[in-house]
């Protein structure tokens, strides 16, 4: 507001100028005016006597104030036309004057309204970025303590699965228990199976031996000491499939007819149950003359 009260100072100085310009001429050719006609009368004769003056005195005399008359005109018309030269001058310079305040005064405005833009625009700046802050600081706030319900969580979970692995363990170690005593329950009761089981095989091939036996026609003058092992391959029944000497007696006649015993025993006394019978499948026989071993 300052600088716009000094440019209205200004501007209203130099019309004040202006119009005082305008009446300078006026004054000027009044004042001149006054000037001849006190000269004119100065040059005429005041004696009261009568005086006739020559017809040739008085043409110079009109003639010189008719020129002094048009010299003072034309010298005012010249001084006026300076005047009004000089005011339109100063008019032009007032008038650019002008323009140029109004343009500085317009070039202030647009300064000042940006100057205002830019003003909010950093206002709008500074709230966003208060904005950020907070948002910031309450997004740190709300990960500060979802870190600690995480800490938490997972020290929970440490605790839960210590506990769990403990009980894992126990059921683990009940479970070993449990399954080592099944184990030890399962081994005895094979070993009792087993037990009765041998008693069950060596039953069958005593009657498989004493079959052989029956059937054996062991030739004259053999040394009862000899003896021959054989392989037998059964059938289900005991049908024999196959017999092999495996280990001679060094007498081929004895290892032949213990082959032909076999042979003439079939079918032999097998058990009918299926497991069972699988230990008689494959068997081998030791024979003497006095005797079979197993």
């Amino acid at each position: 507001m300052t600088k716009q009260n000094k440019l209205k100072k200004v501007v209203q100085t130099e019309a004040d100028a202006k119009v005082s310009e305008k009446r300078k001429p006026w004054f000027y050719s009044i004042t001149l005016h006054i000037c001849v006609f006190a000269i004119i009368l100065t040059q005429v004769p005041t004696h009261s006597h009568s005086y006739t003056p020559k017809k040739s005195m008085e043409k110079p005399i009109i003639d010189a104030s008719t020129i002094d008359e048009r010299k003072i005109e034309m010298q005012i018309s010249h001084i006026q036309t300076q005047e009004k030269r000089a005011i339109e001058s100063r008019e032009t310079k007032l008038h650019e004057y002008e323009r140029k305040m109004q343009l500085a005064e317009e070039k202030a405005k647009r300064a000042a309204r940006w100057r205002r833009v830019e003003q909010r625009k950093a206002a709008k700046i500074r709230a966003q970025q208060r904005a950020d802050m907070r948002k910031r600081q309450q997004l740190e706030k709300e990960q500060k303590i979802l870190k600690q319900e995480l800490a938490k969580t997972k020290k929970l979970r440490q605790t839960e699965a210590q506990k769990l692995e403990t009980i894992r363990r126990k059921q683990r170690l009940a479970q070993l228990q449990k399954q080592l005593a099944e184990e030890q329950k399962e081994q005895k009761k094979k070993i009792q199976n087993s037990g009765a089981l041998r008693g069950q095989l060596d039953k069958y091939r005593g009657r498989i031996i004493q079959t052989i036996s029956h059937h054996w026609i062991v030739p004259h003058d053999v040394n009862p000491n000899l003896s021959a092992r054989l392989f037998i391959h059964l059938a289900p029944g005991g049908r024999v499939l196959s017999v092999k000497v495996v280990r001679s007696s060094g007498n081929r006649y004895l290892d032949k007819s213990a082959r032909l015993a076999v042979l003439k025993s079939s079918p032999l006394p097998v058990p009918k149950d299926k497991k069972m019978f699988a230990s008689f499948r494959d068997i081998y026989v030791s024979i003497r003359p006095e005797s079979t071993l197993n």
